[in-house]
């Protein structure tokens, strides 16, 4: 909320609001709380106004989903991308972290069905 008040993640992106946002990702990754990282990408979406949310947070939330072994996070992350039309080179490097994730929690068909 603070960073939504001093104009850090909504609006334009910025370098400086990817930063931030990025950071404070990562502080809840580091500091255990994952659940909250991911947390906060649901909630991006209906509280900010540009189209798609960073490129720069995609590995992030991929660390917290590894983090808590959070293999169905991970798939609907893929999701997201795709549905944000993030790229074809980060596209691929989602699916590879999803399969990592997946194959972390033996979910190998979830792994075959990635590729």
């Amino acid at each position: 909320d603070e960073m939504r008040r001093r104009g850090l993640v909504d609006g334009a992106h910025t370098a400086q609001g990817d930063a931030a946002y990025v950071a404070s990702l990562r502080c809840c990754i580091e500091g255990g709380h994952w659940e909250r990282a991911l947390q906060y990408h649901r909630d991006w979406a209906p509280a900010c106004s540009v189209p798609h949310p960073p490129l720069v947070i995609w590995p992030v939330l991929f660390d917290a989903c590894a983090t808590g072994g959070r293999w169905q996070a991970a798939l609907a992350l893929v999701d997201d991308m795709e549905r944000y039309d993030v790229g074809s080179e980060l596209m691929a490097k989602g699916y590879k972290r999803a399969m990592e994730i997946c194959a972390s929690s033996d979910r190998w068909g979830d792994v075959e069905a990635l590729l």
